[in-house]
């Protein structure tokens, strides 16, 4: 959600592999360690203890190699890199975002991409609302990456994270669920202000959270050009819901039907669960294949995620299961002045899942949607809740111009994209209120733009998408921070 302003930070501080712009060093040969070979005329060398022998080759593997300069960016491979840096963004959704974020990253020669990373990030948004202003979103992390574990084996995330949103949405179940102007009815007597009325389609919730992921190399055979990876993915998540269901809001509306006495109510609060502060325990299981050339700006290759998350059902009996299956690939028509980038994902929820779960997809990385700036853009966020969702995006990507400023890399560019998406409430059409969730036929939200992009170093994509749905009328724009997918 966030983008950087200001040059304050060295080019790499959050530095990715070198990539296709550059391999690690090879490490250093035995020559090079200080021994010289066989003696004159083909001599053997002295002969010493094994005991001592072994001592030896011990200390000449953990010798540390000499710091050299990368030729392709000037910067030793052996270095710690940190820094700090304020953000900006804008969401029509969330409004103006400001923020700061800092890191501190750890550079090795036989560590791909580094070492390690930590990352913290401070952030919050304000909007107006009627005639003042609020402050709708905030998030903070702490993010310690460690990509080299177990000798290259086992890449492991550690996140710490609050937010809140007091603007989340809910506009109903399914796809057929409506969106009305609302129409604000001034009645002293009542008292009736914009702020309840503006509420109709929101409700707020804070969430504290705890994520562990692991990524394991089952098979790797990745070379300085691109990767060819096969990881399994293993993890969980622990985090705390607390809710505020706004008076007189749908959401208040659907949860009195939930708890009504009749067939409506029945099937209602079969899908309209977790509306109470609860805790919630998730497990993390998939297979990602990569084989992409570059981990933020790729132009070949894929990335494909298979992944499942279970809740055991800790308190509420909020006990489900979520399936992702995503597949992104990227063709590069002319290097990396002309890429085309497609991505189709399946999300399905099977049992008795939370439901702003409804709103949500994936297990390595969770995001919002359908709608909102990381998957329809165009359309407002958390538009669609349900249980089955399919996400369709395309974009024709074009790094033109690149340029150093000191030590520091640039490289801008554009975007054209189209989004598409379509969900469905349950696995059978369900009619409530006699009206049913879902449209008898195709209902696709669809959201179309064309955008700027500045990439600065390796990791840090600065993105700018005005976007338009012509299906929900809406415009919206998007200043934000890292690629789509």
């Amino acid at each position: 959600m966030l983008a950087l302003v200001g040059l304050s930070l060295p080019a790499e501080v959050l530095a990715a592999p070198a990539g296709r712009r550059g391999a690690p060093a090879s490490p250093a040969s035995p020559a090079s360690r200080g021994y010289s070979g066989p003696g004159e005329a083909g001599e053997a060398p002295p002969e010493v203890p094994e005991w001592w022998s072994k001592k030896f080759e011990r200390k000449k593997v953990v010798t540390p190699a000499p710091e050299v300069e990368e030729p392709g960016d000037g910067l030793p491979p052996e270095r710690m890199d940190y820094g700090g840096i304020p953000l900006i963004s804008f969401d029509s959704d969330l409004g103006f975002g400001f923020g700061a974020i800092a890191s501190i990253a750890k550079f090795d020669r036989n560590y791909n991409p580094y070492r390690w990373r930590l990352e913290i990030l401070i952030s919050a948004t304000v909007k107006r609302r009627g005639d003042g202003v609020e402050v709708p979103f905030h998030d903070d992390y702490l993010n310690w990456d460690l990509p080299g574990l177990l000798d290259g084996l086992l890449r492991l995330s550690v996140v710490g994270r609050f937010r809140r949103q007091s603007n989340s949405g809910y506009y109903g179940l399914g796809n057929n669920a409506e969106r009305r102007d609302l129409v604000i009815v001034a009645d002293p007597e009542e008292e009736l202000g914009y702020s309840e009325v503006g509420r109709y389609y929101e409700y707020d919730r804070y969430l504290p959270s705890i994520d562990i992921n692991g990524r394991f190399k089952l098979w790797d055979r990745s070379t300085s050009e691109h990767k060819r990876r096969l990881e399994l993915l293993v993890g969980g998540a622990y985090y705390y819901n607390f809710l505020n269901v706004y008076e007189n809001s749908k959401l208040e509306e659907d949860i009195a039907i939930a708890r009504e006495d009749s067939e409506d109510g029945r099937k209602m609060a079969t899908l309209l669960q977790g509306t109470t502060n609860h805790s919630m325990l998730l497990l993390n299981l998939g297979l990602i294949v990569d084989t992409r050339d570059h981990e933020f700006v790729p132009t070949r290759g894929t990335f494909t995620e298979l992944s499942m998350r279970f809740s055991p059902g800790v308190q509420d009996n909020l006990l489900y299961a979520g399936f992702t299956a995503s597949t992104a690939w990227f063709f590069s028509l002319y290097k990396d002045y002309l890429v085309i980038a497609p991505r189709v994902l399946l999300d399905n929820v099977v049992g008795n899942a939370p439901f702003y779960n409804y709103s949500q997809f994936g297990s390595l990385f969770p995001r919002t949607g359908p709608g909102g700036s990381f998957s329809v853009r165009g359309v407002r966020r958390q538009r669609y809740h349900g249980k089955i969702k399919a996400i369709g995006n395309v974009e024709l990507r074009s790094m033109f111009w690149h340029f150093n400023i000191r030590k520091q890399k640039f490289h801008v560019g554009a975007v054209l994209f189209a989004d598409a998406s379509h969900i469905w409430a349950d696995y059978k059409r369900i009619s409530i209120r006699d009206q049913y969730l879902d449209a008898a036929g195709a209902n696709f939200a669809v959201g179309l733009g064309g955008g700027a992009r500045l990439q600065w170093g390796e990791t840090f994509i600065i993105r700018f998408d005005p976007s338009y749905s012509p299906t929900n009328d809406n415009f919206a724009l998007y200043f934000d921070f890292g690629q789509l997918f």
